[in-house]
């Protein structure tokens, strides 16, 4: 039975991400059958994460308002009920009942004059009407948040400081699109050679990401290994450990 890993090499494969050459040889490997080393596999489950996943779409939310009129009751989203009653000294109580708040608080019954019980209802009616113009059903969208990184000046940095055999490289960084569409990576060992090199492409929001493997040829030695980033007439560089 192939291993379940291969429709996941294929699709970078045809999406163009990744190493080609790595991603070709686990094909080959998974095609006859043979073991997939574990760190293969890590490295093909970034690239999936990284490139084919898409995140589940964030559902709408509905907000609804209600207004009810009744003879002697109006109700809106915060419930306000205003009862007024006529007795023989001619004067009227006037309930408000609020639903509890965050101090879990409710107004208790204010006895009024019938004026102010009249202005009370009065502006009621001007808030329930008022509600009332806009549309009922309205959809609340989230806000979309957009971060562009900065593209000042070129940067370059790895997601850790030590790695071991094996180990999966994170490479990110920023740079202008003006100096060009592609970066050049680059991995030196202790004694100066290059070990390894890549060329990138700049996203539109002028960042660039790429993956590699800690192992192989010139990588016999542990020590202080430097990646190098070069792009126009700019260039950076930086440090990290390796453990064999």
């Amino acid at each position: 039975m192939p291993d379940p890993i291969l429709e996941d090499v294929k699709d970078l494969l045809l999406a163009e991400k990744g190493d080609k050459k790595i991603l070709e040889q686990i094909k080959r490997a998974c095609e006859r059958n043979e073991v997939i080393a574990l760190s293969e596999r890590d490295y093909v489950q970034k690239l999936v994460d990284q490139f084919l996943r898409k995140e589940p779409p964030i559902p709408e939310k509905k907000i609804e308002i209600t207004t009810e009129f009744t003879n002697s009751t109006t109700k809106l989203p915060s419930e306000i009920e205003t009862t007024t009653e006529s007795q023989e000294s001619q004067q009227s109580t006037t309930s408000l009942k609020l639903e509890p708040t965050k101090n879990n608080t409710r107004i208790k019954k204010i006895p009024i004059g019938i004026g102010a019980a009249v202005v009370a209802i009065i502006i009621v009616v001007s808030v329930a009407i008022s509600v009332s113009d806009f549309s009922i059903d309205q959809t609340a969208k989230p806000t979309e948040t957009t971060t562009t990184p900065s593209t000042s000046k070129l940067t370059l940095e790895t997601d850790k400081s030590l790695y071991n055999k094996a180990d999966i490289i994170s490479i990110s960084g920023t740079s202008k699109q003006s100096l060009g569409k592609v970066v050049t990576l680059s991995i030196e060992n202790g004694e100066g050679i290059v070990i390894w090199s890549e060329n990138v492409k700049i996203k539109d929001s002028g960042s660039y990401s790429t993956l590699a493997i800690a192992g192989g040829e010139g990588w016999d030695k542990d020590g202080s290994f430097t990646i190098k980033v070069e792009h126009g007439d700019l260039e950076k560089e930086i440090s990290f450990n390796f453990r064999n």
